[in-house]
C-alpha cells in the first residue's frame, strides 16, 4: 500500500488555491490593462496624423491586444467561479483549518521522532533497543 503524506496533500491543496487566486487576479488585471491599451490606440487613431506604415503597425498592435484581452476574459470567466467560491468566509475557514491541520501534523511528527520505547517484560532486551533507538535518532 502506498503511503500518503498528509502534509504534501495539504500543501498541494493550498498551493493550487494560491495559484488559482493569482491567475484570477492576473487575468482581471490583464483585462483592465488591455481595455486601457485599446482606448489609447483608439485615441491615437482619432487624434494622430499617421502614415500607412504606422497605421499598419497600430492595427497589428490592436489585434494582438484584443486577442490577449479575449484570452484573459475566457480565463477569468472560468477561474472566477472557483475564485468567488473560495473567497466566501465559510470556505476561507476550510483553508485556515487546513493550515492548522498542517501545523498539528508537524507537531505529531516531532513527537513521533522523539518517542522512545521502553521494554516492560523482557528487560534484558533494553540495551539492544536503546542501541537501535540511538542509531535511528542520529
Amino acid at each position: 500500500m502506498d503511503k500518503i503524506d498528509p502534509v504534501k496533500v495539504i500543501d498541494s491543496l493550498l498551493t493550487t488555491c494560491e495559484i488559482m487566486q493569482t491567475k484570477t487576479l492576473s487575468a482581471r488585471y490583464e483585462i483592465e490593462y488591455r481595455e486601457g491599451e485599446y482606448n489609447d490606440i483608439g485615441h491615437l487613431l482619432e487624434f494622430g496624423k499617421l502614415n500607412a506604415v504606422e497605421l499598419v503597425q497600430l492595427s497589428k498592435q490592436l489585434k494582438a491586444s484584443k486577442i490577449a484581452r479575449r484570452e484573459a476574459i475566457l480565463e477569468n470567466e472560468l477561474l472566477s467561479i472557483l475564485y468567488e467560491y473560495v473567497q466566501k468566509p465559510q470556505n476561507q475557514a476550510f483553508f485556515n483549518g487546513l493550515k492548522q491541520i498542517r501545523i498539528d501534523i508537524e507537531k505529531a511528527r516531532r513527537l513521533q521522532a522523539k518517542r522512545q520505547y521502553k521494554i516492560r517484560v523482557r528487560t534484558d532486551l533494553q540495551p539492544i533497543l536503546d542501541k537501535a533507538q540511538s542509531i535511528e535518532t542520529v
